[in-house]
Order: C-alpha cells, then structure tokens, then sequence
C-alpha cells in the first residue's frame, strides 16, 4: 500500500539564519535593478495630494440659495452630510442696506430684511437672484412636475406684495395649516436627522402592524377602564397591587373582568403586555384622565365661542382641610338654552374676596378680569331695579309687562358697553316691531318664560331679525341666579375626595371631578380621538 504524501514532503524547513541571509540577499540583488523613474514620479504626486477634511467639505458648499445645486443632485452617500452642514450654518439670511426694488413700476415692493424675524428658523435671502427661499424644504426635495411646487426650492419666490397679506400671507400658506404638510415634513425631517439617536430609532425600529394593533387594543382597554372609574367617582389604585395580592385595585381588577371576557383583551394585557407597554402604570392613569379633562374644557370653550358667559365662583373646604375653590361658567348655547358647566378648582390659602379674585386672575385673563370688575359695580344696590326692568322681557300671558321704555332704560343703565348708540336706537324700533309680530306669531305668543322665548327665536331663525333683542335675551339670562351649581360639584369633591382618599392632588382632584360632573360630554368622546391625542402629546417607546 503506498503511503501519501504530506505537504511537508514537498518543502524543507530552514533554519531562521538562512531566511536571513536569503532575505538580505534577496534585497541586495534588487536593489541592482534600475528603478523606473515614472514609478517614482507618480509616488511623488500621491504623497503631495492631500485628505478632503470636513472642513474643507464645507467650503466647497455653495451658500446663495439661488446658486446652489439641488439636493437630489448630490451623490447619494454625501446627502446627509450636505444637509448636516448646511442645518450647522441655519438659513442664509443677508441683510443688506437696500433690498432691490421689483414688481409693478408704479408701485414696486422690495424683501424686508425684518421677516428673518417673523419667520427665523427657515426663511432664507438670495441676493443674485433677489428671492425667497426655504432651507428644510430644499434639504428634503424631490425632483418634481408639478407646476408651482418648486417656489421656495428652486425658482425663488418674488411676489413680495403676497407676504404683508394678512392670513393669505404666502410665507403662512407655505408653512400650511396642517401638521402633516410639506414644509412642517420637512421640518421633522431635519430635526430627525440632527437628533441621531431619534434617526437611528426611526430606522431600526420598525413595528409590524400586528403589534400596532395590539398596542392599541391595550391602550384602549385602559383608557375605557379610567373612563368608567371616572364616571363612578371610583378611587383607581389599590392598597396592594403586586402580582401575589388578592385585591389589586379597581383599576387592574376591572382590567382582569374585561379580559374575562374577551379573549382578545386577555392576549394583550397584564401579564401578556410587553414590559415597556403595559399602559397600567400610575403615570398613565393621570395622563389618561388628564386627557379627558383637557378635552372637556376644549368641548367647553367651542361652546362658549364668542358668547357672553359669566363666572360663578364659590369655595368650600374638602376632606383634608383644604379651601378650594370652584369655578362655573354660565352662559347661552347657540340654541339658546341656559348651560351651566363645571370648568376647574384651584386651591385658595384663604377665602377673602382678594384672595378668590387673584385665582381668578391667573386663570383667565384681564379683559375677564375688567368683566368682573364691572360686574361687581353694576350688582351692589341696584339688583332689584335690574331684576325688575329685567322682568318686562318675560312672555307669560301674551307679554302683559312687555314695555318697550323699560327695557330701552335697562339697556341704557346696565348694559351700555354691549350696545352702541345705533343699536339703542335700532333696538327701539325692533321692540316696536316684535311685540306686534309676537302677539300674532303661533310660535312666539304661548311662552312663558325668557329661556322659551330665546330658544324660539334660535329655532324659527327669527333671532336674525331680531338680532339685538336676541342679544339683551342672553346678557340677561347669562346672570347667575344661585350657586346651586357650585354646591353640586362640592357634593362631587365628597364623593371623590374621600377619607380614604384626602391625600389627592390638586390637579387630580380637577381632572376628576370634571370628567365625572360633565359625564355627558366625556361619553361623547371615542376611544380613537384619545388615543390620537395621547399619541400626540409625545414620543411612545411602542407604536400606535
């Protein structure tokens, strides 16, 4: 049998002396080859071109607006550095003694170097080519057919005549009104990109929709369980909420119900929920209910709109031995019915008039401020004559105290800022008017009090007609005239802030007595519109 041979076979080893000795010898007899001097030559030119720094890079970036290249001309790989350099020195905004004049020759408009302070952060001037440009859009442009699209990017904008144009100013209709337009894009995309660890997230991780649909699922099932313990003026926590414990608290409690239930919920929540994602954190559940107060005051002040409301206030002491004090907006819907809506508490030191009127102040603003001020003067000695010429206004049998003298002194003495000296004297001839029209009119002649006959005068659109009656209607009625109201939500205060309870914040305490006394406004509200704002209010670690 012939034995195979090893690759040792081949080659014998030597001794290190005799590598030596080779290698001098080796390069002893190359060095007697001549060298070739266009090798040398080219070496030369090599060692004398010098790196590209960053610097350098930068320099080479051209600043005029009008003159740079477009972004999408850039190679690929360089576009992001281009962008970072050119975000590192902000828009490029000249300013320059006498901008050039252009436009129509008998009346010719120029740029004002004063919008780089309207609008700093993205405007910028090119003076070659005397227009307007945006520094994040050209950053994030995209070669585009569309006509028009490319103003601010590049052909420059010019119609300086289009700028000082109130709302359709063109730098505002550039920026748009929606938060997803192409500038407000733009924008996010250059704060994405200078903030590397939000631009790394935003590449790597990247959530199917499956696990968006889950996330949502369970912040949904959190967001109905705060709803319902809201409404139920129920405490959320419990003593004891760790996984061993026999009664964890309504909140995780009714969490476990509705994944009784529903399996569906039960694959998501608690122990199957992602550790980062639960949504059942303490944090969470204020957050939540905050969301839900916040939105009732949005829901409150469209309903308020441009009427004239008025302030009750009224204060009282809560189960921790606080002064607190409540506030109520009165004031007439558009259809013409009275509403009276719970708005806030605030915690008062003490309950002087002093006191309760500086809350007043850092909550509402001076003009409110005036209001009341005005308010207090009107109602000291006088409230019986207003009550009484206040009376002539009331249908009740056929408008037997209608008198068109009173109410014109009523006007005159009480409400003479909310009447100019025309309206007092075109409210005049519309009394005359609409006492004739209300004697005959079916709708109008078998009222009996002044709420009936401003909701009648809303619903036939006769309020349009007459506009100023309509308008002394709700300044009338606007005036409080208890503070049951108030008292009913210092009931809510007991039934929330409870003994076991009187450690509650102060802005927990509003939350929840908000939600729970305008129950009607916060049923009105979808699950979806919560999630939507709770997304938006910052980042989430999980996908929504």
């Amino acid at each position: 049998m012939i034995k195979s041979k090893r690759i040792d076979s081949f080659f014998k080893r030597k001794t290190c002396d005799k590598d030596e000795k080779n290698a001098t010898s080796t390069s002893s007899e190359l060095e007697k080859f001549p060298k070739n001097p266009r090798i040398e030559e080219n070496d030369k030119q090599l060692s004398k071109v010098p790196r590209v720094t960053y610097n350098e890079f930068e320099n080479s970036l051209e600043r005029d607006p009008g003159k740079r290249p477009q972004i999408w001309q850039y190679p690929s790989n360089q576009t992001d550095e281009v962008r970072r350099a050119y975000l590192k020195w902000g828009p490029y905004q000249m300013h320059l003694e006498n901008y050039p004049l252009s436009g129509k020759e008998d009346h010719p408009r120029r740029f004002q170097y004063t919008w780089f302070s309207i609008f700093p952060s993205w405007l910028e001037y090119s003076p070659s080519k005397d227009a307007a440009y945006c520094l994040p859009c050209y950053l994030f442009s995209k070669p585009s057919g569309r006509l028009g699209s490319d103003v601010f990017i590049a052909t420059g904008f010019k119609s300086w005549r289009k700028v000082n144009n109130g709302k359709n100013c063109a730098f505002l209709k550039h920026i748009g009104k929606d938060p997803c337009s192409p500038h407000n894009n733009a924008v996010r995309a250059c704060q994405d990109l200078l903030n590397q660890n939000c631009h790394i997230r935003n590449v790597f991780h990247v959530q199917s929709l499956d696990q968006i649909m889950k996330n949502h699922l369970r912040l949904k099932t959190s967001i109905d369980t705060v709803r319902y313990l809201s409404l139920q003026a129920c405490a959320f926590r419990g003593h004891d909420e760790t996984s061993e414990s026999r009664n964890q608290g309504n909140f995780l409690e009714m969490i476990k119900l509705i994944a009784s239930y529903n399996d569906e919920v039960a694959k998501v929540v608690l122990e199957n929920a992602p550790y980062n994602s639960k949504y059942t954190s303490h944090k969470i559940q204020k957050e939540i209910l905050n969301i839900l107060s916040s939105k009732v005051k949005n829901h409150i002040r469209e309903e308020v709109g441009d009427s004239k409301f008025c302030i009750i206030v009224d204060e009282a002491r809560d189960e921790s031995k606080k002064e607190q004090m409540a506030l109520i907006l009165r004031f007439v819907d558009k259809n013409g019915f009275i509403q009276e809506r719970f708005f806030d508490i605030v915690h008062v030191k003490d309950t002087t008039t002093l006191t309760l009127k500086n809350e007043l102040f850092e909550i509402f603003s001076v003009a409110i401020d005036k209001q009341l001020q005005e308010l207090n003067c009107r109602f000291n000695d006088q409230a019986m004559e207003l009550l009484t010429l206040s009376m002539t206004l009331v249908p009740k049998d056929a408008y037997k105290a209608f008198n068109i003298e009173d109410i014109c002194t009523l006007v005159d003495k009480y409400y003479p800022m909310d009447f100019s000296e025309q309206e007092k004297i075109n409210l005049h001839f519309q009394l005359q008017h609409f006492i004739v029209d209300a004697r005959q009119d079916s709708n109008l002649k078998n009222l009996s009090t002044m709420q009936e006959l401003c909701t009648c005068l809303a619903t036939t659109k006769k309020s349009e007609v007459y506009y100023l009656i309509d308008r002394l209607l709700r300044l009338i009625m606007t005036l409080p005239v208890s503070t049951a109201t108030t008292e009913r939500s210092f009931s809510t205060m007991k039934l929330i802030k409870t003994r076991l309870r009187n450690k509650m914040e102060v802005d927990f305490l509003a939350d929840s007595m908000i939600v729970y006394i305008e129950r009607d406004i916060v049923t009105s509200f979808s699950s979806n519109s919560i999630i939507e704002h709770f997304k938006s209010l910052k980042e989430r670690r999980a996908a929504l």
